[in-house]
Parts: structure tokens; C-alpha cells; sequence
């Protein structure tokens, strides 16, 4: 028995009927202020970068700029708003999964309180990044409901992509960039810095590629006489097919497979609400995915090469021929013991926010205590290539079971709402798809939540998720009392104010490190690190520049004291962020300087049977 779609549910069409605007409550933050930022934060970061030398993060720092200035402007404005609104019409509501969040947001800002954070500044810059996704998920549960606006950012996304797979194509070539395609020929990444995060931002695209592609047929439906909505479906095709070719090209399995887990359970729960014809009118949208992927496959033969490699070297590993892994994964195995090792070692509250790349060397360093025979690899990374299990090592058990059961109880109020058979807009089913795509990601992969570009994607899915999935109230996320909802809008006022003045400081000192860096004079180049040791966010990068500073001055004057000066600061650096950079000069100096007690100290960190330690030949070449 074929099902007749229905109408979607809770989101506005562009023109609401009867004329004019809609109206919202007093207070509210007007369409025309929130639709334009948001749009920004969630399509334009990942094509943008700083060319040139005048940032010194030249790959991040606009990235975060685009991303989070928007939102915070948002949230300031939102602030304002609950606090300005009449006690008996409150404006805002935070449903039970908000309140869920929240609690997780609030445990770990209490994370100092019984876990040694050795740099404040990557915690700050970490929970600033939590914030920002609570906040916008909050704003987009409460405001975005426009069919119109969704179908703009999902196109905006799907451009976006588009454009990055052109740049991609760019890169492998030898041909000469332009000043706005990151410089780094001979990579396959776009403007998004690097190959899998590409494939997820391309993957992200493609599956709301399919759910812009049904709701242009609606608006078709809706418009009979209209073309343009026609035009838009041949537009977002041909989009899509250049997306289906890069997401290929990108030879990012797990991309490929996020993108095969999210469009399985977004046909299936479409399918399952909507009857099968929701799946008939997408067979033409798969069938140009699958033309675009085999063209990739026949005709960019370098690239298929590359993904035919990778995957023999995952099949030979899932049958236990360890030694035929290749490099990457033989590398992401070690990964996955010292995080585990990690976890053992800070069991119930984590190594905190932020900080599992600081404790990477220190825990890799007992796993090979305790197994001194072992054939892993050593290296050193920031991230666990497993978003899970990375959050379990910075938050504990505590922190990662509570992730769990959060997930856990999502998917169990998804399942119960499909088996009923929920009244679902497209929208909503989008949610389900992409949290699919992007937690399969999550479980085995790069870090899509530790990029601003991408995470916000999944706040904006979760809002959706929460207001057609779960429960709209609960009886223990009731608050009846004004004053304690004016006093949540005052905090989140004056923590967005704060995180601006702090991103702008930021701003400064990262350019303030770039100038350090083209200057060939001294006292010049310390002024300029002055400058950017000001900044909370960005001080960590002063601290280290301030010691290669002196290392540099004493190689260039021969001076023993700026030598003892800039080889402290950095060891007072790599004790609060060790990191294999640091530790190579360390053990380079000591080794020159003939210091076994610290040599033996940092060599601790490498492999054992590795290295061996001698008497330095000669001093000569020590200031």
C-alpha cells in the first residue's frame, strides 16, 4: 500500500501564509539577524584559510574566526534575550537532551578540580569549542525551522564541497595556485587542510546533497507552475556528481563508509516513515552518485590505486597479517594501545579536556615499560583516531559512559519513533543520517569533532533530532522559577562577550607570532612574542617561541646564558605539552652538551633498544 508523504513538521514554508513576517515573541532574535550567521558558521569555514605569512596558524585561525564569531554574536544576542523577556513568556527553551549537554558541559568545566591541566590554554581553547556547540544547539533547536534557509546551507555545503574537490584536483597537479587554494601541491586536501578530513566535509555534503534533492521535489509539488525549482534539482545533480567523484578521490575509507552507513539509515528511516516511494524518487540521486564514483574509479587511476592499497592493507590486518599492514594503519594500532594504556593509567576522571595529546608521550612511554619486546610503532599524534575512545581518555569513565548513554538513548527514541511509523519532515531525517554518518566516523577515523567546520553539523543534526525524537519536556528539566532563567541567558551573555575579547586577543597574538617569525632582528622578534604572550588563548605558542628565541640568539652569539635560558623555557614547554618536536631538540642539545642525567631523562620517551647513549665526541660546537 503506497503512503502519501506528509507535510513537515514544524518548519515554516518562506512565505508564511497570510502575508508579511512571522511574528515571534518579545525578545526573540528576528530572522533576519540569526539566518544570515548561522549560514556562515555552517558553510563558509572549511574553503577558508589565511594565504601568506601574515597569520602565523595560517590553516585554523579564520577557520575559527568564521565559525565562532558568528555563533558568539549569536549567543550574546540570545542572552539578552532571556534576560529581557517578561517572566511569564520565557523565549528560549532547552529541552531534555540540551539539559543533557549541559550537565556534560558543566562536569567538564569542573575537570580541573581533580585532574592536572598542564596547559590552560589548550583547555580553554577545548572548552570554548564545547561551548560553542552547546550554544548552537540551543539557537538552532529554538529558531531555525525555515524549509527555505535549510535547502540554502545544505546547497551552500554542497557548493562548498564542490569547490574543494575542484582545488583538490588543482593540488595533485603541476599547475600554478592561486593565492585562494592552500598551498601544498601534491595533496589531495582542498582548502580543508587535510585528506580524510576532506572526504568527511565531502561526505557531509553528499548525504545533504540527498535530502536537498527531496525537498526541492516538495517545493516542485507545492509549485507546479514554477521551474526554478526543476533548474535547482539539475543544479544539485550536477553538484552531487562532482561531490560522488571527490569523496572517491579522496581514497578516505572511512569516509566512504560514513557515507554508506549515513545514506543506508537515511533511505531506511525514510523508507520506513515515508513508504518506499521515498526511496524511488532518490534512485536517480544514487544512480549519478554510483556513474560519479565509477568515473573516478576508471579515469583518476592515481587516486584508485591509492584506496585499492588501503584497502588491501585493511583486509590483510582484519585477518591477522599484522606485517602486511601498511604504515598508517600498522601505525593506527600502536595508536589505539597507548590510548588504551592512556585510559588505564586515569581510569575515572581522564587527563582532562584538551589533554590526551599531552599525555601521549608519557603514555606511550609505559606501554613499551610494560612491554619492552613489543613490535609497535612508535610515533607520536594528537588525536586517538577514534573520537569514542579519545573522549574517554580526556573525560574518564565517568565522562565517556554518560556520552554513551546519552547516544544510546538518541538512537533508542529514533528506533521507537520510526517503529511507530513518526510523523518525520525531511529534515528530521536528515539528523538521523548525518549523526549515522558522523559518529561512524567517530567510532573508527580522523577527529570530525575537533574541527569547528564540521562539528557544528552535528549540533545543528542533534537540535533537529531533539525536536522530532525525543521527549519536548521531561519533569526533571522543568525550570518554574524567572530567576534562574535569567540568570542562564546572563551567563551565556557574558561567557560569549568574553570568549570574543578572548578570540580577538588571540587573533592579534597569532599574527603578533607570525611577524616574530620574519624578523631577523633580536630585539625586534622578542617585542612581537611579547606581544602574543598577552593572548590566554595562544600564550602556550609565545611560551615555545620564546624559547626557540634564545636558542636561536645563542647559536647566532655564542651565548652559554641565552643557551641556559632558552633551554629551560623549553623544557618547562614540553612538561606541560610534550610533543616529539620539542623532544628531538631537547635530546639534540643534552646529547651536544654531553648532560647524561637529562639525555637519559628524555631518551626515556623513545622506543627501547632504539637509540644508545655515548660520550659526546666533542663540545666545540656548544656555545
Amino acid at each position: 500500500m503506497k503512503r502519501t508523504p506528509k507535510a513537515p513538521r514544524e518548519f515554516v514554508p518562506a512565505n508564511p501564509v497570510g502575508g508579511g513576517e512571522k511574528k515571534h515573541p518579545e525578545g526573540f532574535i528576528p530572522e533576519w539577524f540569526f539566518y544570515p550567521l548561522i549560514t556562515v558558521s555552517l558553510v563558509v569555514p572549511n574553503l577558508v584559510f589565511a594565504p601568506g605569512g601574515f597569520f602565523f596558524q595560517s590553516l585554523h585561525i579564520l577557520k575559527w574566526v568564521t565559525a565562532f564569531t558568528p555563533i558568539a554574536i549569536l549567543a550574546v544576542a540570545a542572552g539578552v534575550s532571556i534576560v529581557m523577556a517578561p517572566n511569564d513568556r520565557p523565549v528560549f527553551r532547552v529541552d531534555p537532551l540540551g539539559w543533557l549537554w549541559l550537565f556534560l558541559l558543566l562536569y567538564i568545566t569542573a575537570q580541573p578540580l581533580w585532574v592536572r591541566v598542564t596547559s590552560v590554554p589548550t583547555f580553554m581553547r577545548e572548552w570554548l569549542f564545547f561551548a560553542t556547540l552547546f550554544i548552537t544547539m540551543l539557537l538552532c533547536s529554538n529558531l531555525f525551522r525555515r524549509r527555505d534557509m535549510m535547502m540554502l546551507v545544505l546547497f551552500g555545503a554542497g557548493l562548498n564541497a564542490a569547490l574543494n574537490i575542484l582545488f583538490a584536483e588543482l593540488q595533485v597537479r603541476a599547475v600554478r595556485l592561486p593565492f585562494f587554494i592552500l598551498p601544498v601541491p601534491g595533496n589531495y586536501v582542498g582548502n580543508t587542510g587535510q585528506q580524510n578530513m576532506l572526504g568527511i566535509w565531502v561526505a557531509m555534503a553528499v548525504l545533504s546533497g540527498l535530502a536537498l534533492h527531496m525537498m526541492l521535489l516538495e517545493e516542485k509539488a507545492q509549485r507546479r507552475n514554477d521551474r526554478f525549482p526543476l533548474v535547482l534539482v539539475g543544479l544539485n545533480l550536477s553538484i552531487l556528481a562532482v561531490n560522488a567523484w571527490g569523496v572517491f578521490s579522496t581514497t578516505s575509507r572511512q569516509s566512504l563508509l560514513a557515507l554508506f552507513a549515513g545514506t543506508a539509515v537515511f533511505l531506511l528511516a525514510g523508507a520506513r516513515v515515508r513508504g518506499k516511494a521515498f526511496i524511488r524518487l532518490l534512485l536517480p540521486v544514487l544512480l549519478v552518485i554510483l556513474l560519479a564514483m565509477g568515473a573516478a574509479f576508471q579515469f583518476n587511476s592515481g587516486r584508485t590505486q591509492a584506496l585499492v592499497e588501503k584497502a588491501e592493507s585493511l583486509a590483510k590486518g582484519a585477518v591477522g597479517e599484522k606485517s602486511e599492514l601498511s604504515e598508517a594503519d600498522s601505525g593506527r594500532l600502536s595508536i589505539y594501545a597507548t590510548a588504551l594504556t592512556m585510559l588505564k593509567a586515569h581510569p575515572l576522571g581522564g587527563v582532562g579536556l584538551g589533554h590526551f595529546k599531552w599525555n601521549y608521550l608519557e603514555a606511550q612511554r609505559e606501554l613499551f615499560r610494560q612491554h619492552p619486546g613489543s613490535k609497535l610503532k612508535w610515533q607520536y599524534t594528537m588525536w586517538a583516531h577514534s573520537e569514542v575512545l579519545h573522549w574517554f581518555c580526556e573525560t574518564g569513565l565517568i565522562g565517556g559512559i554518560f556520552l554513551l548513554s546519552v547516544l544510546f538513548w538518541c538512537g533508542f527514541q529514533v528506533l521507537k519513533g520510526l517503529r511507530a511509523r513518526k510523523d518525520v519532515s525531511l529534515e528530521g531525517l536528515w539528523a538521523v543520517g548525518m549523526l549515522a554518518l558522523i559518529w561512524t566516523v567517530a567510532l573508527w577515523g580522523e577527529r570530525p569533532f575537533h574541527r569547528i567546520e564540521d562539528a557544528l553539523w552535528v549540533s545543528l543534526a542533534f537540535s533537529f533530532l531533539g525536536r522530532e525524537f525525543l521527549p519536548k519536556e521531561l519533569a526533571w528539566a522543568e525550570i518554574r522559577r524567572p530567576w534562574i532563567w535569567k540568570g542562564f541567558g546572563l551567563t551565556i551573555a557574558v561567557i560569549a562577550l568574553a570568549a570574543l575579547v578572548l578570540l580577538g586577543k588571540g587573533v592579534v597574538a597569532d599574527h603578533a607570532l607570525a611577524a616574530a617569525l620574519q624578523t631577523q632582528d633580536a630585539s625586534t622578534q622578542k617585542s612581537w612574542i611579547d606581544r602574543a604572550s598577552r593572548s590566554l588563548l595562544f600564550r602556550d605558542l609565545a611560551d615555545r617561541a620564546y624559547a626557540e628565541h634564545y636558542l636561536a640568539l645563542a647559536v647566532a652569539r655564542q651565548d652559554g646564558q641565552a643557551l641556559a635560558e632558552g633551554l629551560t623555557r623549553l623544557e618547562n614547554y614540553f612538561f606541560r605539552q610534550p610533543q616529539t618536536r620539542e623532544l628531538n631538540v631537547l635530546i639534540g642539545w643534552y646529547g651536544r652538551l654531553g648532560n647524561r642525567e637529562k639525555l637519559e631523562l628524555f631518551t626515556s620517551y623513545l622506543k627501547p633498544g632504539s637509540y644508545s647513549i655515548r660520550p659526546a665526541p666533542s663540545l666545540s660546537s656548544a656555545p
